[in-house]
C-alpha cells in the first residue's frame, strides 16, 4: 500500500500560481474551496487570486493578485437556496464544492469569474480543448445564464457551444442540476509560447422578479486538443478521465479505470525492436520507446511494470506508466520487483 501511494504521488502535478498548459491537462475541481475569499497566498478554503478573480460585485472588481477575504467575496459554504449576494462554495453534490455565485440587483448583474493559464508547451499552440460543468439552482424567477469569453493576445471570442442557459420559471422543488460543456478552441493565430490566455465566465440574466437563480462552475479541464488524457472524450476515445499518466483501460459504462502499477505480461519474453521489451501484442516500431530489460535476473516470461507505451496500432489496455518518466519512478519499481522475487 505504501508503494502504491508513493507512485500516485509521483504522478501528481504540483500547484502553480498561474497554471501552465503542457502535456498534462490543467484541471480545477475546487476541492477544498470553502468560499473564504481570494488571496495570492491562499489559506485553506480560499482561491488563489493569481489564478481566479471576480468582477461585477458592488464591493468592487478584483485584479489578479488582489486580496479579498470578507463580505460578498467570501460568503462561505452552503448547499444552495441562499439569498446573500456574492461568491459561495456551493455543495452541488455530497462533498463536492463548486465555485458559485448568487446574483442580486447590484451584484454580478452583469459580472464574471475569470481565470487564466499560460502556454507552457514551449511552442506555438494551434488549439486547446476546454470543458467545464455548469450547475444551476433554479429557485428564482430570474434565470442566470453563463457565456464564456476566451481572450488570446488581445482578441476575444465567445464559443456558443460553451453557453449555459438557465430557466426563468422557478422549479417547484429546486435542486442542483448540471451539464458538461466543451469545445476545441482554435484562435485566429497560434498562441505563442509562454503567452497568457484569459477565460471569463460571464453572467447574464433573463426574467422578472427580485430573485436570481444561483449558478456554479466546476471541473474545468484545459488540455491539448486531440491528445489522450486531455479530459475530453473526442473521436476515437471510449472515455477520457483527464489523467495524463495513462491511456486508460475503460470499463463501460462506468468510465475509466486506472491502475498505477499494473504488471504487463511479456509476449513469450521476445524483445521488441532494438533489443527493448515488448510488453504484449505485436512488436511495432513504437516498442523502441520502451527501455531495455529492467533486471538482468528476470526470466523470459516475468511480468514487467508498464511504462505507459502502447504496442501496435491500437492501445494494448496496459498503459499506466508514470507519466512517461521512468527515470523518476523506475528505481522504486525495480525495488518492488526485487522484493517480489526474494519472496
Amino acid at each position: 500500500m505504501r508503494f502504491l501511494s508513493l507512485l500516485v504521488l509521483l504522478c501528481a502535478a504540483g500547484a502553480h500560481a498561474q497554471p501552465a498548459l503542457v502535456d498534462a491537462p490543467v484541471r480545477e475541481r475546487f476541492d477544498g474551496f470553502a468560499g473564504s475569499g481570494f488571496d495570492p497566498d491562499p489559506s485553506a478554503g480560499q482561491l488563489d487570486s493569481d489564478t481566479w478573480i471576480v468582477t461585477g460585485l458592488n464591493a468592487g472588481d478584483l485584479a489578479f493578485g488582489d486580496t479579498a477575504t470578507t463580505g460578498s467575496y467570501a460568503n462561505g459554504s452552503d448547499p444552495g437556496a441562499v439569498t446573500d449576494a456574492g461568491i459561495w462554495a456551493f455543495e452541488v453534490a455530497a462533498s463536492d464544492p463548486a465555485l458559485g455565485v448568487q446574483p442580486a440587483m447590484n451584484d454580478l448583474t452583469p459580472g464574471a469569474l475569470e481565470t487564466r493559464f499560460t502556454n507552457g508547451t514551449g511552442a506555438a499552440l494551434d488549439s486547446f480543448s476546454l470543458q467545464y460543468e455548469c450547475w444551476q439552482f433554479n429557485d428564482g424567477a430570474r434565470a442566470t445564464d453563463i457565456s464564456v469569453e476566451i481572450t488570446v493576445e488581445g482578441a476575444t471570442e465567445s464559443p456558443a457551444e460553451l453557453d449555459c442557459s438557465g430557466t426563468v420559471a422557478a422549479d417547484g422543488s429546486p435542486a442542483w442540476a448540471s451539464e458538461t460543456l466543451e469545445t476545441v478552441y482554435t484562435p485566429a493565430s497560434p498562441i505563442p509560447a509562454d503567452a497568457t490566455v484569459g477565460i471569463r465566465f460571464v453572467f447574464g440574466h433573463r426574467g422578472g422578479g427580485m430573485a436570481y437563480d444561483q449558478v456554479a462552475i466546476d471541473d474545468l479541464v484545459l488540455g491539448l486538443a486531440d491528445s489522450c488524457g486531455n479530459g475530453i472524450v473526442e473521436a476515437g476515445d471510449s472515455c477520457d478521465d483527464g489523467d495524463p499518466c495513462t491511456t486508460d483501460t475503460c470499463t463501460e459504462p462506468t468510465g475509466c479505470v486506472f491502475d498505477p502499477i499494473a504488471m504487463c505480461d511479456m509476449d513469450g519474453g521476445v524483445p521488441g525492436d532494438g533489443g527493448v521489451v515488448d510488453d504484449g501484442g505485436t512488436t511495432e516500431p513504437s516498442d523502441a520507446e520502451v527501455p531495455p530489460r529492467y533486471d538482468a535476473n528476470m526470466l523470459p516470461n516475468d511480468p514487467v511494470p508498464d511504462l505507459g507505451v502502447s504496442d501496435g496500432p491500437d492501445p494494448d489496455g496496459c498503459d499506466c506508466g508514470v507519466n512517461g518518466a521512468p527515470g523518476a519512478a523506475w528505481p522504486l519499481l525495480l525495488a518492488f520487483l526485487w522484493v517480489r522475487r526474494r519472496r
